[in-house]
C-alpha cells in the first residue's frame, strides 16, 4: 500500500480589534500570508505552531482557541503538496516583530481581503472562517 506524502503547515488567524494580522513574504513581494509554518520532523504539532508564531510575529503570550479550517494545496513551487491548518489565536497585547521571512505586516478587516494577493490559494476563505468563528465565540459570550 502506498500513501501520499505531504507537508503540514499551520497558520494563525490572529484577530485584534476587529482586524486580522497578515504578513508580506520577503521572497514573494506583494504576496501576503498568515503567520505560521511547517512542523519539523519529530516535533509535536502544537509546539511547532507556537514556535512558528513566536518566530514570525515576536508574540509569546497567546492562546490557541480552535482550528477553523484546513486545505490541501498542490503547487508547482514545492515538491510535495501542502496541508494547511488554520487556527484562531487570542493575543490582545504585544508588538509585532517580524522575522526575516516577512517584509511587512498589516491588520486588515474582513472587507479588505479582496485588496491583497495571498500566497495560499484559499487564504481568503480561511480568514473569513476565522472572522466567523471569532464572531460566533464573541456572540456566545465566551471571552476572546
Amino acid at each position: 500500500m502506498s500513501y501520499e506524502r505531504f507537508m503540514v503547515s499551520q497558520k494563525g488567524i490572529l484577530i485584534r480589534n476587529g482586524k486580522c494580522l497578515i504578513v508580506e513574504l520577503t521572497n514573494w513581494p506583494g504576496y501576503w500570508d498568515l503567520p505560521g509554518g511547517r512542523v519539523d520532523e519529530d516535533e509535536e504539532c502544537e509546539a511547532a505552531f507556537r514556535r512558528e508564531i513566536r518566530e514570525e510575529t515576536g508574540l509569546s503570550d497567546f492562546e490557541i482557541i480552535q482550528t477553523v479550517d484546513h486545505d490541501l494545496w498542490y503547487t508547482k513551487h514545492r515538491h510535495l503538496p501542502m496541508c494547511g491548518i488554520a487556527s484562531l489565536i487570542r493575543c490582545d497585547k504585544g508588538d509585532i516583530r517580524l522575522s526575516v521571512e516577512h517584509r511587512d505586516y498589516k491588520w486588515i478587516g474582513e472587507d479588505e481581503l479582496h485588496n491583497y494577493l495571498f500566497f495560499w490559494k484559499n487564504a481568503r476563505r480561511m480568514i473569513r472562517k476565522g472572522f466567523e468563528c471569532f464572531r460566533n465565540i464573541k456572540e456566545s459570550k465566551q471571552s476572546l
